[in-house]
């Protein structure tokens, strides 16, 4: 499975966001495939994008602090839980 991927450039985070840069970097990680591609098009378009913190503030990254990458993911065993258990001891 390939997608798009934000990597986040931590020294330059650490030097700009100094007590945030955690935050941003878990802001990052958390990104659903659309959000980096629209994060991918604001960099390429402006130079700088906007990135929603989990606590509500609004911080802007610059393409030296993210790097946008396609990556490829190999899922291998998918866990699956049954939702109904039938026991078949003691009946009879």
């Amino acid at each position: 499975m390939e997608a798009l991927t934000a990597i986040p450039e931590k020294k330059a985070l650490g030097l700009a966001f100094k007590k945030e840069a955690k935050a941003v970097t878990d802001a990052l990680a958390a990104l659903e495939p659309a959000a980096a591609e629209a994060l991918r098009d604001a960099l390429a378009a402006s130079g700088s994008a906007p990135l929603t913190l989990p606590f509500g503030s609004v911080v802007a990254l610059t393409p030296e602090q993210v790097k946008m990458e396609v990556v490829t993911k190999k899922l291998t065993g998918r866990s699956y839980t049954p939702s109904v258990i039938e026991p078949s001891f003691g009946i009879g």
